[in-house]
This record gives C-alpha cells, sequence and structure tokens, in this order.
C-alpha cells in the first residue's frame, strides 16, 4: 500500500511554509509592517492531528509584543513569522512558548500585560531575544539560562537609571552570540570584557546603543588586554578571585565583528576605553557613531586606521542626547573618522549635521573614486551657503555615486542653494537615485522684497532713452515631464509640500537625461523612469 502524500510529516511542513501568516504593508519613511492574518494557518490545524502537530511551531515560530494595545501589526524587525501575544491567555502561551525561537519583548510592560512569572515561558531554543527595561535581571536571566544557543540579545534600560549599573553578569553563559546590543546601560568595562571575550569566535555586530556609558573600573588597563596590577591590592580577596577568573591577561580579539554601533554617551572617565575598544575588531566593515569632538576624532581615527583596514561604510547619526547642543565651527570631529578609511575605500556615508564644513568636504574628496552612497542631512542656520559650496564641490569630484540624498532642515534655503547641489550631480553619470526633501525653496517672488530692478524710476528702454517704463515679468515656466519619466506619490514623504514648478525644472534639466538614472524623489512627489527608457 502507498503512503499518501499528505501523511508525510516533510511534505505537511512544506505545504505550511507555503500559507501566507502574514501580509506586509509599507507606510511612511521606508517602514514596512506586517498585518497578522492566521486565519488560514489556524483552519489548517484543524484538517487532523498530524497537521496540527507539525504546524504548530509555524503559528509560534516568533512573539513580538505590538507597540500599543489599539496597534493591529507588528514591525518587520527579524526573519520568520510574527504572533501577536496579546490577548492570549496566559495558560496558552505558556503551552505553546517552548515552540518559539524568536521573543521580542522590547516593548514589554508589566503593568500592560501578563508578568512573565505568571507566564512561566518553557522557551528552551531561542535563537533571538530582545528585552526591555521591563524584564528584570531575574526572569532576564532564567531566559537567557535556560537558552545557551540564543545568538542575538538585544537589551534597552530605562534611561532615567542610567546612574544605577546594571549586573551584566546574567549574558556570561552565553557563548554563541552573534549579535550583542545594549542600549541605555551603564556598562561595567570587566563585564563587557568578559562577555566579549567568551563569544569572541561568533560575534558579529556589537551595539553600545544611545546613553550607554561605558564606566572606566581600576580593574583593567585601557588596552582592554589586561588587569590593571596594581589596583588588586586596594580589593577583597572575593573581587581579586572574580576579576583575574574573567580577565586573564588575553587580549580583546574579536576577528568576525564587522559592524559596530557606538553611540555612546562620552564621559572623561571612559575615553580612552571606548576609543582603544575599536582595536579590537580588525574586520569591521560599518561603524555606526554619533557626534564626536575633534580629541575623540582624532583618537578613533588613529586606532581605526592601524586596525581596521576594511572599513567601508560610516553611519553618523545624532542620538537625543547629542542632539540638544550646537558643537561650535571647526570643533566636529567626524572628518578624522572619514579619513581613517584608506583612499577610494569608502562607499556608503551617512551624516547627519548641523554643517558640512570644509575639513570634512577634504576628507571626502579623497574618497572620489569609491563612494557610491552619500545620505547628508543638515540642520544648518548659519553657514547654509558654506555647507551646500563644500558640499558642491564633493560632489563634482565624486563621480562614481549611485545614490545621493540630501535631508535639509533651514527655511533660509533656496533654489539658487540646490543649483549648487545639481551642477555638482551633473558629471555623476553613474547616478541612479537623487531624494532631496524638506527643501521650503523660498524664491524672490515669495520673499515680500523688492527688487532694485522693479523699484519705479527712470529706465532704459531699448533705444537707450529714458523714461518711465513698467516692465511685465515673463510667466513662469511650467513644468513638464521628460520623454520616459512617470510621475507618482512619495508615500515616504506624504506629509511634505509640493515642489515648485522651478525646482522641478531645475532637477530633470540636471539630471534627468544622466544614462542610469532611475528615481526621483522631491519632498511628496516622485518620479520614475520607465524600464524601457533607462539606457
Amino acid at each position: 500500500m502507498e503512503t499518501h502524500p499528505l501523511s508525510l510529516p516533510e511534505i505537511v511542513l512544506i505545504i505550511g511554509k507555503h500559507i501566507p501568516l502574514w501580509v506586509s504593508r509599507e507606510q511612511r519613511y521606508d517602514v514596512v509592517v506586517w498585518l497578522f492574518k492566521p486565519k488560514d494557518l489556524v483552519a489548517a490545524l484543524s484538517v487532523n492531528k498530524l497537521f496540527y502537530t507539525v504546524l504548530t511551531p509555524l503559528l509560534w515560530n516568533t512573539c513580538a509584543y505590538p507597540y500599543d494595545r489599539s496597534q493591529k501589526y507588528l514591525s518587520s524587525s527579524y526573519r520568520g513569522t510574527l504572533c501577536r501575544f496579546y490577548n492570549v491567555a496566559a495558560d496558552v502561551f505558556t503551552k505553546h512558548s517552548i515552540h518559539i525561537r524568536y521573543l521580542d519583548l522590547s516593548r514589554y510592560d508589566p503593568h500592560e500585560l501578563h508578568h512573565l512569572s505568571q507566564l512561566r515561558l518553557a522557551c528552551s531554543r531561542l535563537r533571538e531575544l530582545r528585552l526591555s527595561h521591563g524584564v528584570d535581571a531575574t526572569n532576564a536571566g532564567r531566559l537567557i539560562l535556560a537558552n545557551p544557543g540564543l545568538q542575538l540579545i538585544r537589551w534597552k534600560r530605562y534611561i532615567k537609571f542610567l546612574d544605577q549599573p546594571e549586573d551584566l553578569r546574567v549574558i556570561f553563559p552565553l557563548r554563541q552570540l552573534r549579535y550583542l546590543g545594549l542600549k541605555g546601560w551603564s556598562i561595567n568595562a570587566v563585564y563587557l570584557h568578559h562577555i566579549l571575550h567568551n563569544n569572541a569566535n561568533t560575534l558579529e555586530e556589537v551595539e553600545l546603543g544611545e546613553w550607554s556609558i561605558v564606566r572606566r573600573t581600576p580593574l583593567m588597563n585601557d588596552q582592554w588586554n589586561g588587569l590593571n596590577p596594581s589596583t588588586l591590592s586596594s580589593l577583597t580577596n572575593e573581587e581579586q578571585a572574580e576579576a583575574i577568573e574573567l580577565i586573564q591577561g588575553q587580549p580583546l580579539w574579536l576577528p568576525k565583528v564587522k559592524t559596530l554601533h557606538l553611540l555612546v554617551k562620552w564621559s572623561d572617565t571612559c575615553k580612552s576605553a571606548v576609543c582603544n575598544l575599536v582595536r579590537s575588531f580588525p574586520a569591521l566593515e560599518t561603524l555606526r557613531i554619533g557626534f564626536v569632538n575633534n580629541e575623540l576624532g582624532m583618537r578613533l581615527g588613529k586606532n581605526l586606521k592601524e586596525i581596521c583596514p576594511n572599513l567601508r561604510s560610516i553611519l553618523n547619526t545624532m542620538p537625543a542626547f547629542d542632539s540638544g547642543s550646537v558643537p561650535s565651527p571647526g570643533y566636529d570631529g567626524i572628518s578624522y573618522i572619514v579619513g581613517a578609511c584608506s583612499p577610494g575605500n569608502l562607499t556608503h556615508l551617512e551624516l547627519n549635521r548641523w554643517e558640512f564644513d570644509a575639513k570634512l568636504a577634504d576628507a571626502l574628496v579623497k574618497h572620489h573614486g569609491g563612494l557610491e552612497i552619500l545620505d547628508v542631512s543638515l540642520s544648518d542656520y548659519h553657514h547654509i551657503v558654506q555647507s551646500f559650496e563644500n558640499m558642491g564641490k564633493v560632489l563634482e569630484r565624486c563621480t562614481r555615486l549611485r545614490e545621493f540624498s540630501m535631508y535639509n532642515d533651514s527655511r533660509l534655503c533656496k533654489e539658487q542653494h540646490a543649483s549648487i547641489l545639481l551642477n555638482g550631480l551633473k558629471a555623476c553619470k553613474t547616478l541612479e537615485w537623487l531624494t532631496l526633501v524638506g527643501f521650503p525653496f523660498a524664491g524672490p517672488d515669495e520673499s515680500g522684497e523688492e527688487s532694485e530692478d522693479e523699484e519705479e524710476g527712470d529706465l532704459e528702454t531699448e533705444l537707450g532713452v529714458p523714461g518711465n517704463v513698467t516692465l511685465t515679468p515673463p510667466p513662469p515656466r511650467l513644468f513638464e515631464l521628460l520623454p520616459g519619466w512617470s510621475q507618482g506619490e512619495n508615500k515616504n514623504r506624504g506629509d511634505l509640500v509640493v515642489p515648485k514648478d522651478s525646482l522641478k525644472i531645475m532637477v530633470f534639466e540636471a539630471v534627468g537625461q544622466l544614462p542610469v538614472m532611475k528615481t526621483v524623489d522631491l519632498n511628496n512627489q516622485r518620479f520614475e523612469k520607465t524600464p524601457f527608457a533607462i539606457v
């Protein structure tokens, strides 16, 4: 008697994986959310006992806590299917928690949902774990101890408790981490050293998120390679034994880490230690960093240049704790970080700046042969002309750009400022995507000021005879799409004003005929070239 295919667990599992559990929906600002649609998969569970047994783990593979009670969708943060556990009974959740592989408690609040102690989670095969400040060290420790195979842990603490050091020792048992993320922590450097050392052969990404502080400790020297013997005499026997056990003089070396998020709150007591930490990542390719002054920039740049020859992507952002104070001109040290990359090695740069100074422009020009993606956000009100001129010089030299984005937050910007950028982009024959967002483009016709040429008075006529003549300005040009282009809505920027026709004319006269140009985003409008029109 032949076996029916639907009686084989392998066949049932393949069928189950093809049943849509969620549907993607694109939101503004490039956010993709997933509508949870378990109806079809739940119906398949009722076919028979085999279907129920095989397909139930798919339904519970990933559990994420929604942002609020009214939210009907979940953020796409990770792989696998998504299962909301709001409105799920505690006993049901406990029963099926053994199937969970990806558990997201980053929005967990014990006052709004079942308390973890009531759930009695039976998770033992977790691969990824995200925790919020609402998860206490006891429950976090239980989850971590029960899941030694964890590959990702991301734990966010509450900012207002930053001055209260937290105990990282609950993470000590893990040995297979590929991603370590700590946000809002007051970090004991000895404990961080031990965690990194335990996972040195597997870690690929390390995140020290915003507001985290790496506290300097006398137990360990600033080079992250051993204890400071002169301080051991002041410790108790128990403290000495723990320190010697955690750090036995081995240099910290993580050969697989390619991405580092260094959005820490810099303090005078941790500068040397954190600057030297980057020397532990020889394979580093991507660095995400906040504001650094000249001193920190020089230190970090020196270490990056010596140890990280493969650095090719720098993402410079402004965490909330940095955005409140504007540095003096020339005080920003990001140019030293950019200069740490080997000439031509930098391919991707994102900048969130108050200004784009000449020092940064000079550092970028050295990478004209490799820079492909440049994303700049400016909020400068006092040096807008200099910033645009410096950026224009970079664009004129970096002719291999594929994507250029400019987000402007200055109401003083006018069309002539945009023309500086567009003139530089004319030489970028490889440009595929252009984004200009946030430009008010206040032209002379909107300024409310009369031009000197429009004042009443004696004007020269064409015959050279003075007379009282009123000149009628020519009608404004109307924008017309070039052949092969179509216009749509920029869903990511639907709340912005429609760009003026004069701007659209300027943009398309500059880049509309570039051979591989595909997309132009101007505030809330998107223009796309049809595939057959792309050379």
